[in-house]
């Protein structure tokens, strides 16, 4: 499998490990609820019917998830940390300006295995950094361990380095280490002085001056722990996953109108848009969104479909009312808690 993933992923062969989870039958069927019991989604107009979703960025993010992989690999330390479920990022920790620039990737993987990337630039020109790290303060100590740090050797001018932590959810804990909280994060090196027009040291005896950088904090969601699912007939995986559905109402004030709402929604749960949901018509005064994914600890289907409509043409607003299902009811809550 390691073999399949360094090759370039547009001439990787296919295997079971690459083929994505599609559950559900492959033919379509358009489908509308009509005030039933388990139902939330209203009538959806009929201009909609032939929305087809938009594959391409999911394309992307697998390719990327490929590459990711390939080079997490061929690290001594990350070696046996499982297959890749998905990548978050990069995100900005620094500003553009500042003097370290750092990126960080969320890499997460099965039971509970995390792994932070942290890509650094390095901006002034007369210094090289060694042994550059991160170092991690996580708000709720008990929930994640750091198990192993490999640091970048060195980050030269305008050069990223990379540097990895990996983390360990306690499985004690269950859950809890999934709810939303932030990580504090700081910046670790040795500052060696180099010539600008080169980037030599000046003293390869040089062991270089013990420093730090502070960054802003990593936010770890929910939504970051569930894993993007293909399900080709909704309604029916809806059916057969026959559970009590966790249902509540939010008032999204914060949104214009509903275009703005629905990509949103998609990133903060983290899963996939079935049966062309993602695509919103113009102007719409009323959307339905339907949603899969699997959750990273024991790959546990999750469900949801959500009906948005718009509360003021005027000063904006969307009122979304969502349900969702899973056979595990703790997670349908955390599912939920994103969007508390």
């Amino acid at each position: 499998i390691v073999a399949y993933q360094m090759l370039p992923v547009t001439k990787a062969p296919i295997t079971l490990e690459t083929l994505p989870i599609v559950l559900g039958t492959p033919e379509h069927e358009q489908t509308t609820d009509d005030n039933d019991a388990d139902a939330i989604i209203e009538d959806m107009d009929n201009d909609e019917d032939d929305m087809q979703d938009g594959g391409v960025g999911s394309v992307q993010a697998s390719m990327a998830s490929d590459n990711y992989a390939a080079e997490l690999y061929q690290i001594p330390e990350l070696q046996d940390v499982g297959k890749l479920i998905k990548t978050i990022g990069p995100i900005a920790l620094s500003e553009d300006e500042s003097e370290y620039n750092v990126q960080c990737l969320k890499h997460i993987f099965p039971n509970g295995t995390m792994v932070l990337q942290f890509n650094v630039v390095n901006t002034i020109d007369s210094q090289l950094l060694r042994e550059c790290k991160i170092e991690l303060e996580f708000e709720e100590p008990d929930a994640w361990d750091v198990t192993a740090t490999v640091p970048a050797p060195q980050v030269t001018f305008q050069t990223p380095g990379k540097t990895y932590v990996r983390c360990q959810a306690n499985p004690d804990l269950g859950l809890e280490c999934y709810q939303a909280s932030a990580i504090s994060a700081e910046l670790l090196f040795f500052q060696c002085e180099c010539d600008p027009s080169t980037g030599e040291i000046l003293d390869e005896d040089d062991e270089g001056l013990d420093d730090q950088y502070p960054i802003e904090s990593i936010e770890l969601n929910p939504g970051d722990f569930i894993g993007r699912t293909i399900v080709n007939n909704f309604r029916e995986t809806w059916k057969t996953l026959d559970v009590e559905e966790k249902v509540e109402t939010f008032e999204l004030d914060t949104f214009e109108d509903i275009q703005a709402a629905v990509p949103k929604i998609i990133d903060i749960l983290g899963m996939t848009p079935c049966d062309g949901t993602s695509a919103v018509a113009p102007r719409a005064k009323k959307h339905m969104i339907l949603l899969a994914g699997t959750f990273s600890t024991g790959g546990e289907i999750v469900l949801a479909r959500a009906s948005l409509q718009q509360t003021n043409a005027e000063s904006g607003g969307v009122r979304m009312k969502i349900g969702i299902r899973c056979n595990e009811e703790d997670i349908s809550e955390l599912v939920m808690s994103c969007i508390a």
